[in-house]
């Protein structure tokens, strides 16, 4: 068998696994979309430890979630008015623009929003309840509990999409 001949033959099978891949796509798509509406839904993240935003941007991205990265508080109220984004987490402390402020401007100019606040200390996450976080979480934070968190504030943003009876 020539080499064209045997890429011909290769680009084939390929193309009938891709039309496969396709139908079992659509299916599986619309099975996500009735159990987590929009599962692309667009995070700001305000956390001011580097390495910390990093391992959180890596995990929501793995997860099909868009995230706009933010370094502080005023970042992220000026991500707000520039991104559509349906969840805003934030630290509650940080050097550029501290996370109950945050809180508080967000719900101001983003009423739909949704706010995730994680911080270490007890006290600061009482507040962040108090000036109006939809969510709060203790750091260290667990990657399978803000996973939790972050679809049950989506789902509760998004009505589930019904799918047409067949």
């Amino acid at each position: 068998m020539t080499r064209l001949a045997a890429q011909t033959k290769h680009s084939n099978h390929h193309a009938a696994f891709r039309k496969n891949d396709s139908d079992l796509d659509k299916i599986m798509e619309s099975n996500i979309q009735y159990r987590f509406p929009n599962p692309k839904a667009t995070i700001i993240l305000a956390e001011d430890d580097g390495f910390l935003r990093a391992l959180l941007c890596d995990l929501l991205q793995s997860h099909g979630y868009r995230v706009v990265e933010c370094s502080g508080g005023d970042a992220a109220l000026e991500m707000a008015n520039q991104v559509k984004a349906e969840i805003l987490i934030t630290d509650l402390i940080m050097e550029e623009g501290e996370g109950i402020s945050t809180i508080l401007k967000t719900r101001r100019i983003q009423k739909q929003m949704k706010i995730l606040a994680v911080s270490s200390n007890a006290k600061y996450l009482d507040y962040a309840a108090a000036s109006g976080a939809d969510c709060i979480m203790n750091k260290p934070i667990r990657s399978d509990e803000l996973l939790a968190n972050i679809r049950r504030l989506h789902c509760s943003i998004t009505p589930p999409i019904r799918l047409a009876s067949a």
